[in-house]
């Protein structure tokens, strides 16, 4: 068995976000606005251990929802328009994005914005799949359409 497959892998998501946390809420620049940033991640993760037994997710989705709120805690350190991944590319790939794309200012924003409907519709998918029992085209749309409303 493979650590995704593990049963405890979801739990070694939680330590591991909350030790990578934990790291972000060292000094953050604007105290105000990390903590009103991260308000749903607590949210987040309060409703996952609260329904873990009785309504435990797919690996994949705990894996996406991590992936998600990595990059919203990253955001709320720094404040999005602050995210250094302009400097952060330079020291890794030897080239800014910013210059990359022509972009003229931080994207992060637009980053997260993003990746919430791209990484957040496949566990909203399973939702619809388990309680609703929604199948087909509506098992696609359902998920789709929550994820644009919010």
């Amino acid at each position: 068995m493979g650590f995704f497959q593990n049963k405890n892998y979801p739990k070694w998501l939680l330590v591991i976000y909350a030790l990578f946390w934990s790291i972000t809420a060292i000094n953050p620049p604007h105290l105000q606005d990390f903590i009103l940033e991260n308000i749903l991640n607590f949210f987040l993760v309060a409703v996952i251990i609260l329904t873990y037994k009785k309504f435990r997710l797919s690996n994949v989705s705990y894996t996406l929802i991590f992936i998600y709120m990595v990059l919203v805690s990253t955001g709320a350190h720094y404040t999005y328009a602050e995210v250094p991944y302009n400097e952060w590319s330079k020291k890794i790939l030897g080239i800014g994005i910013n210059e990359l794309f022509g972009f003229e200012r931080n994207h992060y924003d637009r980053l997260v914005h993003f990746t919430f409907g791209l990484l957040i519709a496949y566990p909203i998918r399973e939702v619809f799949m388990r309680i609703a029992n929604v199948k087909g085209f509506w098992s696609y749309y359902l998920p789709f359409d929550v994820t644009l409303s919010f």
